[in-house]
């Protein structure tokens, strides 16, 4: 008799949010939202979790616009693993 085959895997997954900055006061940029992907999957919770921690230290970008000095846009992305199904 076989039996079934259940095979896990793990998610990869980041949010992406673009905020507006005026000094320290920031808010969701005007026509952005939040993006939401899966970036890649893995066999074990251990791998994703490296890859995860390698994506983490790089996650923040900011740009000064420099037709006002004062604004800045900062894209924050944030990675996860998951248990996919």
């Amino acid at each position: 008799m076989l039996g079934s085959l259940i095979l896990a895997v793990w998610l990869l997954t980041a949010q992406m949010t673009t905020m507006q900055c005026q000094g320290t006061a920031c808010q969701p940029a005007p026509g952005t939202g939040t993006v939401l992907m899966t970036v890649r999957t893995f066999p074990t919770q251990e791998t994703c979790a490296s890859v995860r921690q390698k994506r983490q230290a790089t996650g923040i970008v900011t740009e000064t616009m420099s037709t006002k000095p004062a604004t800045s846009f900062r894209q924050t992305t944030t990675s996860t693993c998951q248990k996919g199904e």
